[in-house]
C-alpha cells in the first residue's frame, strides 16, 4: 500500500503545469455536473414535465454534440484544445444558468442545444489537450487521476445536492422537496462552471512533450476517411464504443429517477447514494493504471466490464435501498475504471495530428448512441418498466466488452507465467499435494 501512494505521488508530481490546472478545472466542473446529476431530473419532473421529455432533451442535446463535433474538433485543431476547452466552459456556464432560470419548453429545447455544442467543443478537446501536456508513460495515470478526480468531486457534489434543498427550505421558507429549492440549488451548482474558467485560462498553449515512446504512427501522412491515416482501426475504436454509449444512455440518465420514483429515496439519500458511487468509482480508477500495468490495457477494460455487468442486474432485483445502492456502488465503479485506460489507449494509437478530429467521430458515435436509447429509455421507463431497460443495458455491456477484447486483445503483452490464472491455480494444487 505504501508503494501504491509512493507511486502515485510521483507520477502525480511529474504531472506538468497545464495538466495540473486541467486537473483543478474539471474538479469545479464535476462539482456542478454531480449536483446536476442528482436533482435536475426531479426538478423539472416537480414542473410536471414526464420522462419521455427528459429523454427528448437529452436527445436534442446529444443531436447537437453530433452536429458541431466535426467543427468543433476543426477548432481545437486549428486555434488550440485549451481555447476549445475555455469556449466550451463559457457555454457551457451560459446553457446551465438558461435551463434552470427559464425552464420552459422552448428555452429548455434552445439551451440544451447550446449545453450541447459545449459538450462537443469539451470531448473533443479534453483528451488531446491531456495527451500533449504529457508522456506516454505517465498517460495511464494522468487519466485515471482526472477520472478520479470527477469521481471524489462528484461525490462533494452529490452531498451538496443532497443537502441544499432543505438548508434553503430553512433560509428561505420553501419546501424542501420543491421545484423551487431544486431551482436555487441549480443555480448555485452554476457558480462552480465559472470558477472553473480561471485554471483554464491560466494554462499555456503549450507544445507536446516529446517521448521516446510516442506513437510511431505519428510520421504516416493523412489518407482515407476524413483525411485519418488508420479509418480501420478508429472503426474498431468506435464499434464497442457506440454498443456501450447505447446501453448507457437506457438507464444512466435516469438513475436519480429510478432512485426516486422505483425505489422510493428521499433527495438526500440520492445525493448520498451518488456521492458513495463517486467514491467508488474514484477508488477503482486509481486502480486502474496499477492494474494495466501488471496485466495490460485491454485486459484489464474488458474485465472491468464484464465484472460489472452482474452488478447491474442485481440493481433491479431487489426494492431494498440499500442492497440497490451497493450495487449501484460496485457496478459503476468497475464499469468506470475502464474508462480512463481506453482513453489513453485511443490516444496512443491515434497519430498525434489527428486525436482531435477521431475524437469528434468518437464522440458522435457516443453521443448519438447515447442520445437514441436515452429517448427508448424515457419511453420506456414511462410506458413500459423501469427495470426493463436494465436488463437490455446488461446485455449490450456485456457483448461489446468481449468485442473490444476481440479487436484489441494483441496489443497487450504476453503474461509471465507467474501473472496467469491457470498458473496460479496449478501452483496452488502443487504445494497441496
Amino acid at each position: 500500500m505504501a508503494l501504491f501512494f509512493s507511486d502515485y505521488h510521483k507520477r502525480i508530481k511529474s504531472f506538468s503545469r497545464n495538466a495540473k490546472l486541467f486537473l483543478l478545472a474539471i474538479f469545479l466542473f464535476s462539482l456542478n455536473m454531480s449536483m446536476n446529476g442528482v436533482i435536475y431530473n426531479i426538478f423539472l419532473l416537480r414542473l410536471d414535465y414526464t420522462e419521455d421529455f427528459l429523454g427528448t432533451l437529452i436527445l436534442v442535446t446529444s443531436v447537437a454534440t453530433v452536429i458541431f463535433a466535426i467543427p468543433a474538433g476543426r477548432f481545437s485543431d486549428r486555434y488550440g484544445h485549451k481555447n476549445g476547452l475555455v469556449l466550451a466552459l463559457g457555454l457551457g456556464t451560459i446553457g446551465a444558468f438558461g435551463k434552470v432560470i427559464f425552464p420552459y419548453y422552448t428555452a429548455l429545447l434552445l439551451f440544451s442545444v447550446v449545453g450541447g455544442i459545449a459538450s462537443a467543443l469539451a470531448a473533443v478537446a479534453f483528451a488531446p489537450f491531456l495527451a500533449d501536456n504529457s508522456k506516454e508513460e505517465e498517460r495511464d495515470y494522468l487519466f485515471s487521476v482526472e477520472q478520479a478526480a470527477t469521481m471524489l468531486s462528484g461525490a462533494f457534489g452529490g452531498i451538496l445536492a443532497g443537502l441544499m434543498p432543505r438548508g434553503i427550505s430553512l433560509t428561505m421558507g420553501h419546501n424542501p422537496d420543491s421545484a423551487s429549492a431544486y431551482q436555487w440549488t441549480l443555480i448555485f451548482a452554476g457558480i462552480f462552471l465559472i470558477a472553473a474558467m480561471v485554471p483554464m485560462l491560466m494554462a499555456t498553449p503549450t507544445p507536446k512533450q516529446k517521448s521516446s515512446t510516442e506513437n510511431p504512427t505519428d510520421t504516416i501522412e493523412k489518407k482515407g476517411f476524413l483525411g485519418l491515416s488508420e479509418p480501420m482501426l478508429l472503426l474498431k475504436l468506435l464499434t464497442p464504443s457506440l454498443i456501450i454509449s447505447m446501453g448507457a444512455g437506457l438507464v444512466i440518465p435516469f438513475m436519480s429517477i429510478f432512485l426516486d420514483q422505483y425505489v422510493g429515496a428521499t433527495s438526500g439519500q440520492i445525493g448520498f447514494i451518488f456521492s458513495w458511487s463517486a467514491i467508488f468509482t474514484a477508488l477503482a480508477m486509481l486502480l486502474a493504471p496499477v492494474l494495466a500495468a501488471k496485466y495490460g490495457r485491454i485486459r484489464t477494460i474488458v474485465w472491468a466490464q464484464l465484472l460489472s455487468v452482474p452488478f447491474m442486474l442485481m440493481i433491479v432485483w431487489s426494492g431494498n435501498i440499500w442492497f440497490v445502492a451497493v450495487s449501484m456502488w460496485i457496478r459503476q465503479g468497475l464499469m468506470n475504471m475502464s474508462g480512463p485506460l481506453t482513453q489513453a489507449f485511443a490516444m496512443h494509437v491515434i497519430p498525434e495530428k489527428e486525436r482531435a478530429t477521431a475524437s469528434g467521430i468518437l464522440n458522435i458515435s457516443w453521443q448519438l448512441g447515447f442520445a437514441v436509447s436515452a429517448q427508448l429509455g424515457g419511453w420506456l421507463m414511462a410506458n413500459v418498466s423501469y427495470t426493463l431497460p436494465y436488463y437490455i443495458t446488461a446485455t449490450m455491456y456485456a457483448g461489446a466488452s468481449l468485442l473490444y477484447y476481440y479487436f484489441f486483445r494483441g496489443f497487450d503483452p504476453v503474461l509471465e507465467p507467474e501473472q496467469t490464472l491457470k498458473s496460479k491455480v496449478k501452483a496452488m494444487f502443487s504445494k497441496a499435494n
